[in-house]
């Protein structure tokens, strides 16, 4: 095993492992202690002498610019750190209106404890305070692009943008996401050509970046391979919007409108174009129309906001010197030779010290003009400039952003790591200084040749950020430190020991550790084997730490590695399930995992919500279609209804997959059934309920249904035709007889149905008289009554009150046919209603009747167990006055009087009588 001590010093290989390093680096400390006391003094002694010599104005890289002197903002190492930039001295927060700011607090204060619900409550309470503000969208966009929603993260950005055209941030942050998104959809592209989605995101992101032309080649192609997926045609219309070709833009964004109508934003654009296209007898050019959208004016589908570069107004200007071009090109752009001359304006003002004139010209420029040609070297001019003034942390983005195109990346990164060093931050310092060393030789090779003050300069701050900010360092510490270095720290960075304490940080599930550790592994020199493993462990520390994103993308670096690699799949997973994510990138990874997973109810869950959010939409509904009709997904579905028997939208989902497949089991009707109950006025399923039921000679349930669906379409002649075959074969004459009276009303000079009917009448009622004025029934009514009695008998109950209403006609027969459909609605338990009907009765006149009295003591009974204690007293008293002894009711009487709170059974009595005898009503 080899250990590498000091490197620059010596090398020394241990032949006998690690166990005896502590003894022989012991030995070296005493053996070289006298040669380190002069080589630390000669160090120390070398930093303070060249850091009082060194000349801040010196030459660099070819530009004579002056560094910062006196950097106040925190810099960050890396442009994905320049959200977290200390927002205390933010001047945009200045001015933030003091009625909202405390929640502006709260929510910063959740953001950076990662709880990103809350602090997008708060932010978009502050938003309903104040609309006009700009910081509430800029910090939405973070948690947006936190929770990995980009389109939304854009969206926020833009209006923040809209706002406040200055807010610096928001501006770098979209750029930055743009540039992330088009790598991600390049990569996948790379992955699939094919894939008709990554061209639409393709599109879309040159769209939103103001590069028309190529985001209309590439949502064509994603119609080519996809002729219906809606938003690619709604974006090609917006594409074309801005082009000035309104005609176009209708006509692609109808057909979005006609794919998915269901789409608000959408529905939003096709509103606007048609408003468009109406005041318009010809395609209008955005030249022509004030309130037309410019290229650079697009923003996001939907949204009226700006893109990256601000608005492209026709006009450019830059601080004291305005230029108005009106040249015969249709976009306006300005020439080449005058951005030029803006250029060399601003690196003059900044040669002649004048930062605030150069910043002033030179953020104009590269905000407004992203094609210049010395777009990048304008970039690095104002970086430059902002140095200067002492705004250390735009000029740290700005260096950072150049660093990521490989723009004079050396310089980029050494002008970085000045600042860092300025503030104090020598361990950022020593790590970017590390970074040009492994990154760019050529740059710190070229220095030391040059032997001019850039490589003063550079080997100066090394030595700072190695040994403090250029203080004496005492001999003894210099030693001390060398010998702590050789005893402590370089075992530690031992491949065996790196490798066992990883395992021992996993086994105490201490996170933070596996991803220090494995942060080193991964940088150090280990095999590619170990280094896979390192990785696997970081994406398991992510996510038990709950940082789902980082983990994510672990996981798909792994599998970029070993795309069957079962664990990172499974942690996948598990993390977009932690999210709640329901993409169609989420759904693979759950396909995979529920293979070895399929007992998790969590999981079966967030996949059923899937095919729900998909089968929202006409065109959702397409893709999953095929997914649908499998018997394994219909299982699935199934399973997640009877884990989440209330969730309305899966109730939705089964019932409509059971429809599309025609399946009539009795799980189907069950579920049928309850998704009718929930939405009755789903006349879809209710039909075919009628036909399932008539067919299997349920009769009940099939008449019930019918009836509702004649109530809601009375010409719906299937349903008429259900309902007779159904009364026929159940030998309900009544209601086949009321069937066709019905169907009578409406085609009254049909002659079939006529005869039938009379037929049908006669059979029931007896003979038919017609007159010109009338038809009469003339038939035995005490037949009807003996037949009504059988249906009674037989718990017939419907046919037998249809028959009793026509006897209760008859004055003869009136109280008989009464007293029976009372009974009738009693053993219905229409209990009110029939009480209703009995106190229409005279049943004081007939008391000794048993029926009578029987239903007087039933009525009682009843509103005594609901408490009802005025109408129970009243129906035990009429019972008393005739037979005091009946069923012990006397007593029931008194011992409901008594809880009730009476005096007497007289005085009770009487105050009842005081009042309405029985409530009012009628049939």
């Amino acid at each position: 095993m080899a250990a590498t001590g000091s490197r620059g010093f010596f090398s020394l290989k241990l032949r006998n492992g690690p166990r005896n390093m502590e003894p022989l680096c012991s030995g070296l400390g005493r053996l070289f202690s006298s040669l380190m006391i002069v080589v630390c003094s000669a160090w120390v002694m070398v930093s303070v002498a060249l850091s009082q010599t060194i000349d801040p104005g010196m030459d660099f890289g070819g530009l004579g610019f002056a560094p910062a002197a006196g950097a106040s903002d925190s810099g960050q190492k890396a442009t994905a750190a320049i959200v977290a930039q200390g927002d205390s001295q933010d001047p945009s927060l200045a001015s933030i209106p003091e009625s909202v700011r405390p929640y502006l607090d709260i929510a910063l204060m959740q953001y950076d404890l990662g709880n990103y619900r809350e602090a997008e409550k708060e932010l978009r309470r502050i938003m309903k305070m104040e609309e006009t503000l700009a910081i509430p969208h800029y910090y939405l966009g973070m948690i947006y692009e936190k929770k990995l929603d980009l389109k939304e993260a854009v969206s926020h950005y833009q209006k923040a943008l809209e706002l406040d055209p200055g807010l610096e941030k928001a501006k770098t942050c979209l750029e930055n996401l743009l540039e992330t998104m088009l790598r991600q959809v390049s990569s996948e592209l790379e992955r699939d050509p094919g894939f008709a989605g990554s061209h639409k995101e393709l599109g879309f992101i040159y769209y939103v970046k103001g590069d028309l032309n190529s985001a209309r080649a590439s949502l064509e192609k994603a119609i080519s391979l996809d002729p219906e997926l809606a938003e690619a045609y709604d974006y090609l219309g917006l594409v074309f919007y801005g082009m000035g070709d309104i005609r176009k833009a209708y006509q692609n964004i109808e057909k979005a409108f006609q794919l998915d109508s269901s789409d608000l934003r959408i529905f939003d654009d096709f509103k606007m174009i048609s408003e468009k296209i109406i005041d318009s007898n010809e395609a209008v050019l955005p030249s022509e129309s004030s309130d037309s959208r410019q290229p650079g004016q697009s923003g996001q589908p939907g949204s009226s906001s700006g893109n990256v570069s601000g608005s492209s107004e026709n006009k450019l200007q830059t601080g004291d010197s305005s230029l108005s071009s009106e040249d015969d090109t249709s976009n306006g752009k300005v020439q080449n030779d005058e951005l030029d001359q803006i250029f060399r304006q601003g690196v003059a003002a900044l040669e002649a010290g004048n930062t605030d004139a150069a910043i002033d010209k030179l953020r104009g420029l590269t905000s407004r003009h992203r094609d210049f040609k010395s777009f990048d070297e304008a970039l690095y001019a104002l970086a430059r400039a902002y140095e200067t003034k002492g705004n250390s942390g735009s000029a740290m983005e700005i260096f950072a952003t150049l660093v990521n195109k490989g723009y004079r990346k050396g310089e980029s990164l050494f002008r970085m790591a000045l600042m860092l060093e300025k503030e104090g931050k020598y361990a950022e310092t020593h790590e970017i200084l590390g970074r040009i060393k492994n990154e760019e030789p050529s740059f710190v090779q070229e220095s030391g040749e040059k032997g001019t003050w850039v490589s003063r300069q550079f080997w100066i701050t090394w030595l700072r950020a190695k040994l403090g900010s250029g203080t004496l360092v005492g001999i003894s510490g210099g030693i001390i430190a060398f010998l702590l270095f050789i005893i402590l720290v370089l075992p530690k960075f031992s491949r065996s020991s790196q490798l066992s304490k990883l395992k021992r940080v996993i086994n105490a599930s201490d996170w933070n550790q596996v991803l220090k550790i494995t942060r080193k592994i991964q940088s150090g020199k280990f095999t590619e084997s170990e280094k896979f493993d390192a990785r696997l462990s970081m994406a398991r520390a992510r996510f038990e730490m709950g940082e789902f994103k980082a983990c994510l993308q672990e996981c798909k670096n792994i599998l970029k590695m070993d795309g069957n690699n079962k664990f990172a799949q499974d942690l996948m997973g598990k993390s977009f399930m932690s999210e709640g994510s329901i993409t169609d990138e989420a759904m693979g990874c759950y396909r995979k995992l529920f293979k070895y997973d399929y007992k998790n109810d969590d999981l079966v869950l967030i996949m059923v919500r899937y095919y729900v959010r998909k089968a929202g939409s006409p065109a959702g509904w397409r893709v999953v279609q095929k997914d649908l009709s499998d018997p394994a997904t219909l299982s699935l579905i199934k399973r997640g209804r009877r884990i989440s028997p209330e969730d309305q939208d899966i109730l939705s989902l089964l019932a409509e997959v059971n429809l599309e497949l025609n399946l009539d089991d009795i799980e189907a009707l069950e579920a049928y059934e309850a998704r009718l109950e929930a939405d009755p006025s789903n006349d879809r399923i209710r039909k075919f309920l009628v036909r399932v039921y008539m067919e299997r000679n349920q009769f009940d349930r099939g008449v019930l249904h019918a009836r509702r669906v004649v109530q809601e379409e009375p010409e719906n002649l299937a349903a008429h035709q259900a309902l007779r075959e159904a009364f026929i074969k159940r030998n309900m004459n009544a209601e086949l007889l009321q069937e066709y009276q019905s169907l009578l009303r409406m085609h009254p000079d049909n002659l079939k149905l006529q005869d039938i009917h009379n037929r049908l009448t006669a059979e029931i009622s007896g003979p038919v008289i017609k007159t010109p004025e009338r038809t009469i029934q003339i038939g035995d009514l005490y037949g009807i009554f003996k037949k009504a009695g059988e249906h009674l008998r037989a718990g017939e109950l419907d046919n037998a009150i249809t028959l009793y209403k026509q006897c209760v006609r008859d004055s003869r027969l009136r109280k008989k046919a009464s007293i029976n459909l009372v009974i009738c609605y009693m053993k219905k338990g229409s209990v009110h209603f029939a009480f209703q009907l009995f106190s229409k009765i005279n049943i004081d006149a007939d008391m000794t009747n048993p029926h009578i009295k029987g239903l007087c003591y039933d009525f009682a009974r009843f509103f005594e167990e609901r408490g009802e204690y005025d109408k129970a007293l009243e129906l035990y008293d009429r019972i008393c006055k005739i037979d005091i002894g009946y069923k012990d009711v006397f007593d029931r009487f008194e011992e409901i009087f008594r809880f009730a709170g009476g005096n007497s059974r007289e005085q009770q009595t009487d105050l009842r009588r005081s009042n309405n005898d029985l409530p009012d009503g009628g049939i």
